[in-house]
């Protein structure tokens, strides 16, 4: 003899009935984000005076090459 169903499994089983017979819901459109100007802030740092710095120094990398 089979045994009646439980209230959470016919509960869930309506849902999914409830479900199907719904459809979809509505899309809805996200509102566009107001144009903002970029704002960009004066450099502080001198980048050349960095750059040619760094060519002064005598780089030497031969410890580093595979014998």
């Amino acid at each position: 003899m089979p045994r009646p169903r439980g209230r959470k499994r016919a509960a869930a089983a309506e849902e999914e009935e409830d479900a199907a017979t719904r459809g979809r819901g509505k899309l809805v459109k996200a509102s566009p984000r107001p144009e903002t100007e970029t704002e960009y802030f004066p450099e502080k740092r001198n980048l050349w005076e960095n750059i040619d710095k760094i060519k002064e120094f005598n780089w030497n990398f031969e410890n580093l090459e595979a014998q």
